[in-house]
């Protein structure tokens, strides 16, 4: 029979061998983790999104939860931010408070208040210390001009004796 139809044989072994070849494919192919198609989630919300002001409510390390209105609805959403702990202050509980959200028009649900190119926090939360040293090798504290994400210029303070350490806690509504 595959003599009677060679040009019929040949067409089925070419299927046969693009059938094989699709489900090796489909075995081996780069399917994104949870973190990427997260990380493409933030990135598409801060690229496409509407900005609108907002609260954060709760801050620990792990996430934010934040309120925000879109036309007369509340939103009520966590972050999560373990990948993004080097965008915030050192201690995540200083930023709660008045925020700027990144939501999508389509859906208002899928919002952000931080992402790798974008943070919705105010300049003044970043305080990044380092240790400086006087003259006669004491500590001071100075104010250096810094930028904060986002590009937004403020007054932070730097150093205090020894290593790293993290401004005093506030909130938006003691400053």
């Amino acid at each position: 029979m595959l003599k009677a139809y060679p040009a019929a044989a040949a067409a089925a072994a070419i299927a046969l061998a693009g059938l094989i070849g699709l489900i090796v494919w489909l075995i081996v192919r780069h399917r994104p983790t949870p973190e990427e198609t997260e990380k493409r989630r933030r990135l598409t919300v801060n690229q496409t999104g509407r900005t609108i002001e907002g609260e954060i409510a709760e801050a620990d390390p792990h996430r934010v939860h934040f309120i925000y209105k879109v036309r007369g609805v509340e939103y009520s959403a966590t972050q999560d931010i373990d990948s993004l702990l080097e965008f915030l202050p050192c201690e995540p509980s200083r930023v709660i408070g008045e925020v700027s959200v990144k939501y999508l028009q389509a859906n208002a649900a899928n919002s952000i208040v931080v992402c790798e190119e974008w943070s919705g926090l105010p300049a003044r939360h970043y305080s990044p210390l380092v240790e400086t040293a006087g003259p006669a090798g004491d500590s001071e504290v100075q104010i250096e001009k810094a930028e904060a994400p986002g590009g937004a210029d403020a007054d932070l303070p730097i150093s205090v004796g020894g290593a790293a350490a993290c401004a005093p806690p506030c909130s938006m509504k003691e400053l």
